[in-house]
C-alpha cells in the first residue's frame, strides 16, 4: 500500500493452469493488521479478523471464518511475563 505494507499477494502455483490464490490485508491507523481475506480465483473462501489488547496492542486472537462451511476458528494468544 502507500505506506509500504503488504496489502495483497497473488500466487499462481501451477503456471500451466490459470488458478490464482490471492491474500488481501487491511491495517488500522497504527499499522496493525486488522483483517485478511483469502481468495481462490474470484471466490472469497476465508476471512480473518485480528484482535489486539487495548492497553498493549499485543495480538490476543485471530478469528478465521471458512465462508463455504460457516465454521469459525478462534486462535488465542497469551503473553507470559516473568
Amino acid at each position: 500500500d502507500e505506506k509500504g505494507r503488504l496489502a495483497e499477494r497473488v500466487e499462481q502455483p501451477d503456471l500451466d493452469r490459470p488458478r490464482t490464490i490471492r491474500r488481501v490485508w487491511r491495517y488500522d491507523a497504527a499499522g496493525n493488521v486488522i483483517e485478511g481475506e483469502l481468495w481462490h480465483d474470484s471466490t472469497q473462501v476465508e476471512r480473518e479478523e485480528y484482535l489486539y489488547e487495548e492497553q498493549s496492542m499485543t495480538l490476543k486472537a485471530r478469528l478465521t471464518k471458512d465462508l463455504a462451511s460457516g465454521v469459525i476458528h478462534v486462535l488465542r494468544f497469551t503473553t507470559e511475563r516473568k
